[in-house]
């Protein structure tokens, strides 16, 4: 498939007016702005397979021609999204937006000693939320859109193999020494120390040690677990590896130059991971997208719809080629 932006007839916009700033998840883009009317999409609770409520919001299209389960990143709440999904939903695409337990609309009181964990959001509540989808659109081809977690998730169920075709955003194994230089020693001593101490001291993770919203304390012990051992979640996981290896729909691993939360090393051993037979791996500089910064977060601003554009003409190709 044709890997240029250029394909997707999307004429260059202007250079980014914002500021160079750190790669960080800007969690005003995630509350809606005092003049922007009410938030897009139909608000929702639908079930995780073990039958935790889970927030939700479903973006309809009039007349959709595909449905997009978007499934987020830790740490950040599914009304990041909504701009994208809003996006999709006008251009055919019915979208369900949704936030994993503990996090966002998810969230059921306090976190300190809540037990959910990674696998509770990538083999429950995500094969829950893409039920909803499938039932809410139905009749349709099936997308999933990952975003970091989101789609490393896709490697831990089974559900992913009902996608017709699945997009990985800035995802990536995060086994600490796919980073250089003082990066990769301030991850060991975040993996190795940092973050068991917090999790034994306080029970949860407050957000404003820099993890987007609150996170329970077994998602970080396993975060922290998994990104100590090479391999990461295929040497915790039984059978992940074999799941990665055996997804054969059309998929799209991108990652960002700028990104320093998945730098092109954690992107590409993610890849690795998966058969070379319908996978195409993008590395995109943020001059791609007209802008001075994508980073980690960026590709969801509601300011890059150059590369909406861009990953809806891959989504096209990719279902029409099925």
């Amino acid at each position: 498939m044709d890997q240029d932006l250029a394909f997707a007839g999307v004429p260059r916009a202007s250079s980014d007016p914002r500021p160079h700033r750190p790669d960080a998840l800007d969690l005003a883009v995630s509350r809606p702005a005092p003049d922007e009317g009410p938030e897009p999409g139909r608000a929702l609770s639908v079930h995780a397979l073990d039958g935790y409520e889970l927030g939700a919001r479903f973006f309809e299209a009039s007349s959709p021609r595909l449905r997009v389960l978007i499934a987020g990143g830790t740490g950040i709440p599914s009304r990041f999204y909504r701009h994208f999904a809003a996006w999709l939903a006008e251009r055919g695409a019915s979208t369900l937006t949704f936030d994993y337990r503990g996090i966002g609309t998810s969230r059921r009181g306090s976190l300190r000693g809540a037990p959910h964990g990674y696998l509770d959001w990538a083999t429950s509540d995500l094969p829950g939320a893409l039920a909803a989808l499938e039932s809410l659109a139905p009749n349709v081809p099936t997308v999933i859109v990952g975003h970091s977690f989101g789609g490393q998730a896709l490697g831990l169920t089974d559900a992913a193999k009902r996608a017709d075709a699945i997009a990985m955003i800035a995802s990536q194994s995060g086994y600490w020494k796919n980073w250089s230089g003082a990066k990769r020693w301030r991850l060991g001593l975040l993996w190795h120390v940092t973050a068991p101490l917090v999790t034994s001291t306080l029970g949860y993770v407050p957000g404003s040690l820099g993890v987007g919203e609150d996170l329970p304390a077994e998602v970080m012990n396993d975060w922290a677990r998994w990104c100590r051992t090479p391999g990461y979640y295929t040497s915790h996981v039984t059978g992940s590896a074999e799941r990665l290896a055996s997804l054969a729909m059309p998929r799209l691993v991108v990652g960002f130059d700028d990104d320093g939360y998945a730098p092109k090393a954690a992107v590409d051993e993610l890849a690795s991971w998966q058969n070379a037979e319908g996978l195409d791996r993008v590395q995109l500089a943020p001059d791609d997208l007209a802008r001075t910064r994508i980073g980690h977060f960026g590709f969801f601003r509601p300011d890059v719809t150059r590369g909406w554009s861009w990953l809806l003409g891959w989504i096209d190709d990719a279902l029409a080629a099925r």
